[in-house]
């Protein structure tokens, strides 16, 4: 995915962690929600940058931002991706 989103000319890198307390939660919900009452389903987590709105007013904190446009780019490209590879053995063995 992080190649498909940035062959498409996004910056995108691999994270081991959906972020802190909202995000993580979020995708630990989804995950057991995924487990216990939908286990034929897939599910994961992609962690987008803040939009320039978000950020205009957090400026000395540099935060990274993309626009909602390009944000679609790179989450299409990945979705594809996904589809791809779906009933594939993975790219990389752990």
């Amino acid at each position: 995915m992080v190649a498909a989103i940035r062959n498409r000319g996004i910056i995108s890198t691999i994270s081991n962690s959906a972020g802190t307390y909202v995000c993580n939660h979020i995708m630990y919900q989804v995950q057991y929600m995924r487990d216990k009452e939908f286990p034929n389903i897939k599910a994961g987590f992609i962690h987008i940058p803040f939009l320039p709105e978000q950020v205009t007013q957090r400026r000395q904190y540099q935060l990274p931002s993309l626009s909602l446009e390009t944000d679609a780019v790179g989450i299409i490209a990945a979705l594809n991706v996904m589809i791809d590879r779906d009933g594939k053995k993975d790219l990389f063995d752990y």
